[in-house]
């Protein structure tokens, strides 16, 4: 199970970005940072077609993130077939919405100053 593990953090670390060593918890776990403001955290769930959402995991994860100086902390849940699924808070993902349309407007700007 352990392996099985390992390798859902990995494949999550292929997918999605910088593994760091230590995103705020005492244990190294499989955490992982994404654009340099995302922190993740894999569960495989290996015995579920279907993954299902632990809030309390989720809540854990964003105060990890806090912890961290992340400012939003989502899930990755692997199913038994390897499928992986992010999973926000709400919160977090109006944040991330936020973040993204802030650094559009800000290339937008230096595109059209360059015209």
């Amino acid at each position: 199970m352990q392996r099985q593990a390992r390798r859902a953090e990995s494949k999550t670390n292929r997918s999605i970005i910088e593994n760091t060593l230590n995103s705020g918890r005492s244990h190294k776990d499989g955490d992982h940072v994404s654009a340099g403001r995302i922190a993740l955290d894999t569960k495989l769930q290996s015995g579920n077609e279907n993954p299902v959402v632990r809030l309390a995991e989720l809540d854990k994860v964003r105060e990890d993130a806090t912890r961290g100086g992340n400012p939003i902390g989502a899930l990755v849940l692997r199913n038994k077939h390897g499928r992986g699924v992010v999973v926000f808070d709400e919160a977090d993902y109006s944040r991330l919405i936020e973040i993204i349309m802030r650094q559009a407007a800000v290339i937008a700007a230096s595109l059209s100053e360059g015209v």
